[in-house]
């Protein structure tokens, strides 16, 4: 058995300290907008394929009571969990944490896109409504 690590993803958006997360889901992608270090600026990632989403109320605090905090998990951070068990059952998935400052968000889905990292709007859920795909937009 493999041990679980954490690998910080270099290429991943950069997020502030106060960054609080809006959440969209479509039925099979996930839609994250948080802010970004200027007002009124925000980034927006898809996972696509997603199997698993769960947000914990843990903080930059108390981080060290994750499951995976000994895998290497840093406040602030986008992850790429190597060696997950929650990707065992799900052949071509991946695992990722995402660790701001009031909770923290773990996904498991087959692929992770940054939309856009600077994307003007008036608020995180215009950034967000801009971003989605089409089908996923119009909401009947």
């Amino acid at each position: 058995m493999y041990e679980v690590k954490a690998l910080v993803l270099s290429d991943a958006p950069v997020f502030p300290t106060w960054a609080h997360p809006a959440v969209y889901y479509s039925g099979s992608d996930l839609y994250i907008c948080f802010e970004a270090h200027e007002d009124d600026v925000f980034s927006v990632i898809c996972f696509t394929g997603l199997i698993e989403y769960r947000v914990q109320p843990l903080t930059d605090e108390s981080i060290w009571k994750h499951q995976y905090f000994s895998a290497g998990l840093e406040s602030y951070k986008f992850h790429l969990m190597e060696n997950s068990p929650l990707t065992k059952p799900w052949p071509n998935s991946q695992h990722w944490t995402i660790t701001f400052k009031d909770e923290i968000h773990d996904v498991v889905a087959s692929s992770l896109t940054v939309i856009s990292r600077e994307l003007r709007a008036p608020s995180k859920e215009k950034a967000l409504l801009t971003s989605m795909k089409p089908e996923a937009a119009s909401v009947s």
